[in-house]
């Protein structure tokens, strides 16, 4: 069965009203079948956040915490493509101030 985009929303809402936990709630649509990218995406819209905000709390989860070097190559590596393309510097948005 594919993933349930708005379902799983409306179920990351009433679990929200219960006061659930930001990673019990990542849990949840990790189980439900949401991708990390997904994931970056249902928690923006729940909590009203910033992408680059929703990225960093997926990315540091310990939810995500088995994905978390894979996605971080997978971002050098577009930042690296857009650089010899010409494109500008991107910062990524997953380090920490000072690292």
């Amino acid at each position: 069965m594919p993933f349930d985009f708005a379902k799983c929303l409306d179920d990351g809402r009433h679990l929200q009203a219960q006061r659930a936990s930001d990673d019990a709630l990542l849990q949840f649509f990790r189980r439900e079948g949401a991708s990390m990218f997904e994931s970056v995406r249902l928690i923006q819209q729940l909590k009203a956040i910033t992408l680059s905000e929703a990225q960093a709390l997926v990315h540091f989860s310990t939810t995500w915490a088995d994905q978390r070097e894979g996605h971080e190559q997978l971002q050098d590596t577009f930042a690296e493509a857009l650089l010899q393309l010409g494109g500008v510097e991107v910062k990524n948005s997953t380090e920490h101030e000072g690292d």
